[in-house]
């Protein structure tokens, strides 16, 4: 059923002496608090909306976010690390790749 199909998990991401962009951006925003429901709001919230918009505004991020997230009362700290993330992947591309497709 999953064949010629990529499966990415939080571990995908990075690793602990070297976390990917979402993941340091999480912790550098403190944005994770139990951590119950951090990986799925890593990988279903901020790193899909990141793989199709590389940019994205703050009402696109909350929209996209709203299903995701926890009653942990983190909700302005994941913005700030789903923001902080995005800046830092853009830094990090080519110059010449351009925004991805939104």
């Amino acid at each position: 059923m999953l064949e010629n199909r990529q499966i990415k998990t939080i571990e995908g991401l990075g690793v602990p002496g070297n976390p990917g962009p979402v993941q340091r951006a999480f912790i550098e925003e403190q944005a994770a608090q139990c951590g119950y429901c951090t990986a799925g709001i890593m990988m279903v919230g901020a790193q899909a909306l990141l793989d199709r918009n590389s940019s994205p505004s703050d009402a696109e991020i909350r929209r996209h976010m709203t299903p995701s997230l926890c009653r942990g009362e983190r909700y302005v700290g994941i913005l700030r690390a789903v923001r902080r993330a995005a800046q830092t992947m853009q830094a990090a591309a080519p110059a010449n790749a351009g925004e991805t497709a939104r």
